[in-house]
């Protein structure tokens, strides 16, 4: 830790060192203050090559836009990992300071810091970015103090947009959320405002919830309002029932609350115009609870998103009987159903509505799936398989009613003989597949009877299997691999099983014949050479695969894999996200592994803004032709636009025939101005500007916005 003033220069000096080795003078100040190019985002790579051995995560968002993100050290060396957050925290410290181009930045891991000295100076780095707009907290924090230091110097900052933090700690007379309110008073321009958790013993939370209603842009709100007093809840109640700019709300609360109840909350939002999502968890919840949300709602006719989750019923002494029409006729169903079948009814841009189907009986199941079949808007319910096994009554009712394919369930963990047992008609989306406890080389005939059944369930699209206590035998692993091989909708797949030689390569020959999955997980196989090898050569060489994760858990990641796949993982542009365990004499490669990881962010984050119309520069559509096959791409594109899949996808492919074009690639290269005219020539040759399409189209093929290269400024 940081001893003094004189050790903070030290570790400092060390930093300076380093950045002067790679060749890059990374400490001159942002030249965004002149209208100039900033030499941290033009040696972005040099300073990832640090950060990624140390590790903070920095991307590039847009070109006068920074992010810095976490301290996810995974290490045993707790020495090292103190070496580490100390240099870290010096050369985020010079960064905040020197460049104005940080406008977002997100820490998700703050448990590392060993000393108040080394969280007061990353605190001081932040209170210095003048263009932060961006502040998201996603780590709790041992001691109230803590939250207090970064509060106090996020007092210094007047741009922010989108305030989050996971936790908020107000137990040891801090005055935090005096200090909460103050920041959120000094910046007017607030959109979203997040904290997911109060301590109990919060106390003024009436300052914030004043300060909050003072923000006339405020449309996101986030709160957990269990400690809420009586006064509170009515000043909170006033916010939602005067605030009708309210896009998205998310209210958290404890089973004991009394103040602010799900009724009160219907009343409050039942004249909203603009609200699109309501999150509700954790509150008591009876039939008349839901009677008033869905009586208050009916008004809302902006509503998209209902979600009710994590809220255990309460018997109400109105619960009975009734009857509600379906499909032209009358059923007889409990009352506690009908509420959930009329918002469906009166929520006419109601699309996703999530809310616990399978507490309810099978006939009150069969009536609100009735409705919902016969509703004419695409409502997507999801539920959650709160036990093990999957509910086989409510698929079957499903099927039989039409709605298999707009019910969707959690993860649904199970062992081989129920998964071997399922109705061939039961829909899986994510299976949890454990099995545990036997000997290491007898068959399992469960396991490969659900194997070879699972090549049959074409719509799973997560898959998870975990043997524990298992050695995987080999006519095992020759169904998993020809499911594997087979399959193509399955988009995650996570493997936990220790195999022989001849398991594990059968599995990556079945792994590198898939064309579907995107994410992968592999815990403790693929140790010896010859499957390391075979394993980062799939990886290098897919154009799928954005996301991995080798042996994190099981700490065994070999030497092999990393200098295989750092000697190719330059030339693929698709991984974007790696994790492992770390060991000292993997670093070298590891960091370079990392900086790739990083680059491809940064390519995927351009691309999006090249399809989304709204950076044409020469980089931006050379990562465009980068990533272009990437699935990511499509999602990316689609939270920058706000359209849906398929018209995401479909800008994506429009892009893609817009770059074609001659005029617009010889415009975005720089050979152009506007379009291609050539000057009359009496040589016979054939003119650019009049070369048929098909023509030019070959010529494209072989001829990337990479291939032109601009001169230097400097350059006769």
């Amino acid at each position: 830790m940081f001893t003094s003033a004189e050790d903070v220069y030290a570790r400092l000096q060390q930093v300076k060192t380093i950045l002067a080795n790679k060749g890059a003078d990374l400490m001159a100040p942002c030249g965004k203050q002149n209208l100039q190019d900033c030499d941290l985002i033009k040696h972005v790579g040099a300073w990832n090559d640090i950060l990624a051995a140390i590790p903070v995560h920095i991307e590039e968002v847009v070109e006068s836009r920074m992010l810095a993100a976490s301290f996810p050290v995974k290490m045993s060396d707790q020495l090292e990992t103190r070496q580490r957050i100390e240099r870290a925290v010096v050369l985020l410290y010079r960064l905040f300071v020197g460049h104005t181009c940080v406008q977002t930045i997100v820490l998700d891991d703050l448990n590392q810091f060993c000393s108040e000295d080394q969280f007061k100076l990353l605190c001081h780095g932040i209170s210095k970015c003048q263009a932060l707009n961006t502040l998201r907290v996603n780590a709790v924090m041992d001691e109230a103090s803590y939250y207090q230091k970064l509060l106090i110097k996020c007092l210094d900052l007047r741009h922010l947009e989108e305030l989050r933090f996971e936790a908020i700690d107000d137990s040891e007379n801090t005055g935090n959320m005096a200090i909460l309110a103050a920041v959120i008073e000094r910046n007017t321009r607030l959109v979203t405002f997040n904290v997911n958790w109060f301590s109990r013993e919060t106390r003024y939370m009436s300052a914030l919830l004043q300060a909050l209603q003072w923000r006339q842009a405020l449309s996101h709100l986030s709160l957990d309002v269990t400690s809420f007093n009586e006064n509170e809840s009515t000043l909170f109640l006033n916010i939602l029932r005067g605030n009708n700019v309210f896009k998205s709300l998310r209210l958290r609360s404890a089973l004991s609350h009394n103040y602010i109840t799900v009724n009160s909350i219907a009343f409050a939002l039942s004249n909203s115009t603009t609200l699109v999502s309501l999150e509700l968890l954790g509150f008591p919840l009876s039939t008349v609870h839901m009677w008033a949300l869905a009586m208050g709602l009916a008004h809302v006719r902006t509503m998209e998103t209902l979600i009710v989750e994590k809220c255990i019923p309460v018997l109400s002494f109105t619960d009975g009987h009734m009857h509600v029409e379906a499909n032209g006729s009358w059923v007889r169903v409990s009352s506690r159903i009908v509420p959930y079948i009329y918002i469906i009814h009166w929520l006419p841009r109601l699309r996703c509505f999530a809310f616990n189907l399978l507490h309810f009986s099978s006939e009150d199941q069969r009536a609100f799936l009735q409705v919902l079949a016969a509703t004419a808007s695409p409502i997507h319910v999801f539920a959650t398989a709160e036990t093990r096994g999957y509910p086989c009554v409510l698929s079957r009712i499903a099927t039989e009613t039409g709605t298999s394919s707009r019910i969707h369930l959690s993860p649904v963990c199970m062992n081989e003989v129920e998964l071997a047992n399922l109705p061939t008609e039961c829909r899986v989306g994510a299976v949890v597949l454990e099995v545990e406890h036997g000997t290491w080389n007898n068959e399992n005939p469960y396991l490969n009877a659900c194997l070879t059944g699972m090549r049959t369930i074409d719509h799973v699209v997560s898959f998870t299997l975990d043997m524990k206590g298992r050695f995987m035998v080999l006519s095992t692993a020759e169904v998993l691999a020809r499911y594997l091989e087979a399959t193509k909708v399955l988009e995650a797949v996570t493997l936990n099983f220790s195999a022989s030689k001849e398991s594990n390569m059968l599995l990556l020959h079945g792994l590198s014949r898939n064309s579907s999955i995107t994410s992968l997980g592999v815990e403790c196989w693929c140790c010896t050479k010859r499957s390391a090898k075979f394993l980062a050569d799939i990886v290098s060489s897919s154009k799928v695969i954005h996301t991995l994760t080798y042996n994190e858990k099981s700490m065994a990641p070999s030497k092999t894999f990393f200098s295989r796949l750092s000697e190719s993982i330059a030339g693929n542009f698709t991984i974007v996200s790696m994790k492992t365990f770390e060991r000292r004499e993997n670093a070298k490669n590891w960091a370079f592994i990392q900086n790739v990881t990083t680059r491809n962010v940064i390519l995927l984050e351009r691309g999006a803004r090249f399809v989304a119309c709204q950076w044409f520069q020469k980089n931006n559509a050379e990562a465009f032709e980068a990533v272009t096959s990437s699935p990511l791409l499509p999602l990316r594109v689609q939270m920058l636009t706000g359209v849906d899949e398929c018209e995401a996808v479909s800008l994506v492919q429009k892009a893609v025939r817009f770059l074609r074009d001659m005029d617009v690639f010889m415009s975005i290269t720089g050979v152009a101005n506007a379009g291609v005219v050539c000057e009359e020539s009496s040589d016979g040759w054939a003119r650019l500007d009049s070369l048929p399409a098909d023509c030019w189209l070959a010529i494209r093929r072989y001829l990337s916005v990479a291939d032109v290269v601009r001169p230097e400024p400097n350059s006769s």
